[in-house]
């Protein structure tokens, strides 16, 4: 008699390790005052639906942007809580932030499971991508741009003013979404050619965000988060939809 054997024992190893690093982790970041208690639930299952959907790589790439968000958003707290603008709560994120930087790509992750293409898995990585160049974009930025802009007008404005944009800052946010671009590429989720909408579509998504940032009425439609939702949509879908019209699949 022919022993049965499921097809996706490898997959249900991967899925299994990726649980497993995102309540080890999920638990030390709360632990060093990361994320709040809000924050640590929401993002241990938004993480673990991103497991379910994309294994061990999917996690990781997700964790890539949280662990390192955290991490700017901690540099140079003091300065800039003296200016007004540094994160509330030491920068520890709650459930909306979880939420709003990170739904997009979740839904891509539960897309995947039905439709599994590189299309989908470079947007997957776009919206982290994106996510990650927005907040270092800002954090950096404020401390060390010296010239924060309008992009509506490129009129100089103080540090703080929505939609403003510093060439420090965008130059450190397309360095942060390259990283994690070149993060999924190592980890196999598409070929090396990705790299460049990946790039593409997280400087699309977060200047989309300056601009709505920058229009008074615009900004208090979508909100700080709505705002976060939006440039995390708009660089996946740059980057997913310009890798599938170029390579078909």
């Amino acid at each position: 008699m022919t022993a049965v054997t499921w097809p996706y024992v490898d997959r249900a190893y991967d899925i299994g390790l990726a649980l497993g690093l995102n309540v080890a982790l999920g638990g030390v970041a709360y632990g060093v005052g990361m994320v709040k208690k809000s924050g640590l639930f929401a993002g241990w299952m938004l993480a673990a639906v991103v497991c379910a959907g994309l294994g061990t790589a999917g996690f990781v790439v997700m964790a890539s942007f949280v662990l390192l968000g955290s991490a700017v958003s901690w540099m140079g707290y003091q300065r800039k809580a003296a200016l007004g603008v540094a994160q509330a709560e030491d920068g520890a994120r709650g459930a909306r932030h979880a939420a709003a930087k990170c739904i997009v790509g979740v839904l891509l992750a539960v897309a995947s499971l039905v439709w599994p293409s590189e299309a989908l898995r470079l947007a997957f990585v776009a919206s982290f991508a994106t996510a990650l160049a927005d907040t270092v974009g800002t954090e950096l930025g404020q401390l060390y741009g010296k010239h924060p802009v309008l992009v509506t007008s490129f009129r100089l404005v103080s540090v703080g003013t929505p939609g403003a944009v510093s060439l420090e800052g965008t130059a450190c946010g397309i360095l942060a979404s390259a990283l994690v671009g070149a993060l999924g590429w190592l980890l196999g989720m598409f070929t090396a050619a990705g790299l460049a909408f990946v790039v593409v579509g997280a400087f699309v998504g977060v200047l989309i965000e300056s601009l709505v940032g920058a229009v008074p009425w615009l900004n208090r439609l979508f909100g700080h988060f709505g705002r976060n939702f939006l440039n995390t949509a708009v660089g996946a879908l740059c980057a997913g939809l310009g890798r599938w019209m170029f390579s078909g699949s």
